[in-house]
């Protein structure tokens, strides 16, 4: 467009008065030289020109950036798939495990818009639930604990009880075998006093006072050493008059030197 108008500003300038005009045959030329009306359209085209000039350019800018763009883009969308993909495979493992709870069925039939009011609704009565099993398995626990405490002071008692019976046990015994041997002793002392009894008859001869038997059973200890005393003194006068004997047999054995005692 603005090479037509350099062209016609060219022809303009090469027309001559009394000359056919190469375009329209006329040999007047009014407006060879100004043309206010052409003027004006020549301005409009020129204005028009350079703004699609200018739009031109900011297009071919963009298209240029877009073109640079393109390879960003598609890479970004090949990430956002990938992303996508790996999200939707999340997706259906999350809906998986979902569907394994038995809470999944109970809210199937339940609008999506209204699901996540009833999930929460269910949560809460599930909490208050909960915290009365809670409260619950702390008595329960409460209960064992002091069960468990019982059952302990049971058993130290049953131990003390095994224990208070072998020693009853232990004592019965004791007082059986000490009855056993009580009644061996009394057994024993019986015997004993019959064979005293044996004895003192048997002895009674030899010893005509009576009196030594009631200093025995008064001063047993003191008669005991008496008696004592008396035996070591017998064994002294007998082996004394056992020498004497022998001295005498020795003296007889000689004649010269007999000795005419009666």
């Amino acid at each position: 467009m603005v090479a037509a108008s350099v062209d016609i500003e060219t022809l303009r300038s090469q027309l001559i008065d009394g000359q056919p005009c190469p375009v329209c045959g006329s040999e007047s030329h009014p407006y060879a030289h100004e043309n206010p009306q052409l003027n004006h359209v020549l301005d409009e085209l020129r204005k028009a020109h350079e703004a699609i000039e200018h739009a031109y350019s900011d297009h071919v800018s963009s298209h240029g950036q877009l073109s640079q763009a393109v390879p960003l883009l598609r890479q970004t969308l090949e990430q956002l798939d990938g992303e996508l993909a790996a999200k939707q495979r999340e997706l259906n493992e999350h809906i998986r495990q979902w569907e394994q709870y038995p809470i999944s069925e109970a809210c199937a039939d339940i609008e999506p818009a209204h699901k996540e009011t009833w999930l929460s609704d269910r949560a809460q009565k599930l909490t208050a639930d909960q915290k009365k099993v809670s409260e619950r398995l702390d008595q329960h626990q409460h209960l064992q604990d002091t069960l468990n405490q019982r059952q302990q002071t049971l058993q130290q008692l049953q131990a003390e009880h095994t224990a208070s019976a072998d020693a009853v046990k232990d004592l019965t015994r004791d007082i059986q075998t000490r009855t056993e041997r009580l009644a061996n002793a009394k057994e024993e002392h019986t015997a004993g006093n019959a064979n005293l009894e044996t004895i003192l008859a048997a002895i009674q001869p030899h010893f005509p006072d009576g009196q030594w038997i009631a200093n025995w059973k008064s001063q047993p200890e003191a008669f005991l050493q008496s008696v004592n005393d008396f035996a070591a003194e017998w064994k002294n006068t007998t082996e004394s008059l056992d020498s004497a004997r022998n001295n005498l047999k020795v003296l007889q054995a000689y004649p010269p030197y007999q000795v005419h005692i009666f």
